[in-house]
């Protein structure tokens, strides 16, 4: 009797224990993988954003979407990075509970649970869930979006149409690479409709609905840009920002046409396996239907418009990863219901495998490894933990300093937006202003070393410098030049290593 009734609550027991391990891989050590280039760029524009500085730039910024996300976070929190890995970790795992509330009617048990492990525990969806960027912003929008469209198929909602339009531009807001997934989908949608007996779907659209979704849409788009009209050249400049992304992309971030798949087969194996599998078996079967085929061409479409474009990098792939595990989901479960018990015994056990060795690949990028580099890693213009020790020397300088606290510093050279964050901390002048002499810490990038030292000399004092990796990708380094008289009380009392002979000892740790 107490066999039967687990057997009869395993499906509630499944996907509880899958929702564990979604949240474990999302929450666990959210602080292991060093801070991102990115991440500063997002919670920098966060402050400007709360602050009401923020504008749109074509060239290298995109939607406002991800910086009203940022000066939420900002105004709640400040400069913490974990409370705003923890805000993208929760919005992944929205559009996934979005997701299965959508599909939930459609599927069977296994489907269903596949659905929410095969996204869920995917290593590319965890990955980006852990780092403050806009893709799972931009994938709840693509959800949004996914539900209005099933609304008007399903039941001929007349909001729906109003709706997907809205959510299309919420979508193009975060991210421009919306048009990328438009084209997915128009092209898919069109192959579909050329088949007599579908073009109803078109024709008895409600077109009113699709009017006035454009109407708002555009007064939506224009607010949003525009920071509520705080800014009205942003509008124009919106439209500009795919030519400019399209310069940067000819000369930028080049890779193979064939990346994409070589990151698809070597980190989401079992959603690729499954498509391969399932797909054969769909073909040979002559199981395929509509809502399968509009999957299959989605994931095949979007991977190939992707793989097309010499600008490539890896936080793109969720958007290639969804329709994969929706294929999955539905194929699994449209084979489900032509197995016998033992058949479905057997598919259960692999699935199970695969799903499992998926999982554990998906802990050791994002947990174990997650600023490892190879050709097919998802870490890119990673810094590792050269930058940590920047980081802890400069809070161990600033708690060493008998002076004022926090310790005044000054930049001198460039100030990316990385700096800038990593700097915040302390009172710090930026090279714009002039040259304060006699302060205990200088950051310098981007700068030439010789001529920084030259120019602290004429303090008087002595300055020792020390050197770290600041993005491994692309070599280069930032450099503390320190007061002497502080850095030997900090190689004393924190560091612990003998003092290097010469009048400025380097001391590089960015090997």
């Amino acid at each position: 009797m107490h066999s039967k009734k687990i057997y009869k609550f395993w499906p509630v027991i499944t996907l509880i224990a899958i929702f564990l391990a979604v949240v474990l891989l999302r929450f666990y050590r959210i602080d292991a993988r060093m801070i991102h280039i990115d991440e500063g760029m997002g919670l920098r524009y966060g402050q400007l954003m709360f602050d009401g500085a923020w504008h749109y730039n074509p060239y290298n910024s995109h939607g406002p979407i991800y910086f009203f996300f940022g000066s939420l976070i900002y105004g709640l929190f400040g400069y913490d990075l974990v409370a705003a890995r923890a805000g993208t970790a929760l919005i992944s795992m929205l559009w996934l509970t979005a997701l299965l509330w959508l599909y939930w009617p459609l599927l069977r048990t296994p489907g269903r649970l596949l659905l929410a492990a095969g996204l869920g525990l995917s290593s590319g969806m965890v990955f980006f869930a852990r780092d403050f960027i806009h893709e799972h912003i931009f994938i709840l929008m693509t959800v949004g979006a996914l539900v209005a469209a099933e609304m008007w198929v399903r039941h001929r909602d007349f909001r729906a149409p109003l709706s997907f339009v809205l959510l299309c531009v919420l979508m193009y807001a975060t991210k421009e690479t919306a048009l990328l997934t438009w084209a997915a989908w128009g092209i898919a949608a069109v192959l579909l409709l050329l088949k007599p007996g579908r073009q109803h779907y078109l024709f008895k659209m409600n077109w009113k609905s699709v009017a006035l979704g454009i109407y708002l849409g555009l007064m939506l788009y224009a607010l949003l840009f525009t920071v509520f009209f705080t800014d009205p050249m942003a509008f124009i400049n919106s439209f500009i920002g795919p030519l400019k992304w399209l310069d940067r992309a000819q000369v930028m971030h080049q890779r193979p046409f064939l990346y994409f798949v070589g990151l698809l087969f070597v980190r989401e194996f079992p959603l690729v396996l499954g498509t391969v599998g399932l797909g054969w078996w769909l073909t040979s079967r002559k199981k395929w239907t509509s809502r399968l085929a509009f999957y299959a061409l989605w994931a095949a479409f979007i991977t190939l418009i992707y793989s097309l474009i010499s600008y490539k990098t890896p936080w793109c792939i969720p958007n290639l990863i969804l329709p994969l595990g929706l294929f999955v989901a539905f194929a699994f479960d449209a084979l489900w219901i032509t197995l016998k018990k033992r058949q479905k015994q057997i598919w259960l056990l692999v699935a199970v495998v695969i799903l499992a060795a998926g999982t554990v690949g998906a802990w050791y990028d994002s947990v174990i490894h997650p600023d490892r580099v190879l050709a097919y890693d998802y870490a890119y213009l990673q810094s590792d933990n050269s930058l940590g020790r920047f980081i802890q020397t400069l809070k161990d300088l600033n708690n060493l300093y008998d002076g004022e606290k926090p310790m005044t510093i000054q930049r001198i050279g460039y100030t990316d937006e990385l700096v800038y964050v990593l700097s915040n901390p302390y009172h710090a002048l930026d090279s714009s202003q002039p040259l304060q002499l006699g302060l205990p810490v200088y950051i310098n990038f981007l700068h030439d070393d010789k001529e920084t030292l030259d120019r602290l000399k004429q303090s008087g004092k002595n300055y020792i410098r020390s050197t770290y990796m600041y993005i491994r990708d692309q070599g280069t380094v930032i450099d503390l030049f320190v007061e002497e008289g502080l850095w030997n009380r900090y190689l004393t009392e924190v560091a612990h290593e003998q003092v290097l002979p010469g009048e400025n000892p380097l001391y590089d740790y960015s090997k």
